[in-house]
């Protein structure tokens, strides 16, 4: 796929010394959106920065990413956070950029998963990021009903085997 930059992108890219950075939005119930390298403002939003680590980017041959964040949490209110809305299935997305680049189309989103588990303690709170968690994978969340558009529902008790798994079909309570 080819993708178009700016000039100062370009310019970037030539230099011989570069600016990298990261961006990291965690869509909590209020979204916070942190910044590795100072303050900044892309796509009409402030990212904070001086409170954010990325680390371990990893892609694997199957298309599973992997990755870890580190939160400044010397005050406590990521911790907080944390413990208040979980990280679980929490959707995190990293972008990274070049501090030279400042147009909105220069951030490259290099990272769209959640948050899988985290650990916290005085000074930070670390977050694990995959793709998605095996139990969002392997588990079905949607109900077979007629409002969901089924216009034939099966009998409650009735059961079906798919994929090494039996369903039995029950109301939803």
């Amino acid at each position: 796929m080819a993708r178009t930059v700016s000039g100062a992108m370009s310019t970037a890219q030539a230099s011989r010394l570069t600016q990298p950075g990261y961006l990291a939005q965690i869509d909590w119930p209020v979204v916070v959106r942190l910044c590795t390298r100072g303050t900044a403002s892309y796509f009409s939003q402030t990212w904070v920065g001086g409170a954010l680590k990325v680390k371990n980017v990893q892609w694997a041959p199957s298309g599973v990413q992997k990755a870890s964040i580190q939160l400044l949490n010397s005050n406590g209110a990521y911790g907080i956070v944390v413990l208040g809305n979980g990280v679980a299935d929490t959707r995190i997305r990293l972008w990274a950029f070049d501090a030279a680049a400042t147009a909105d189309a220069d951030p490259v989103l290099v990272f769209d998963g959640v948050g899988d588990d985290a650990s916290i303690n005085q000074e930070t709170v670390a977050i694990d990021l995959v793709t998605q968690r095996s139990g969002v994978l392997f588990s079905p969340r949607s109900y077979i009903t007629q409002d969901a558009g089924f216009s034939i529902t099966p009998q409650e008790g009735r059961s079906i085997t798919w994929g090494g798994q039996r369903y039995a079909f029950s109301r939803k309570s």
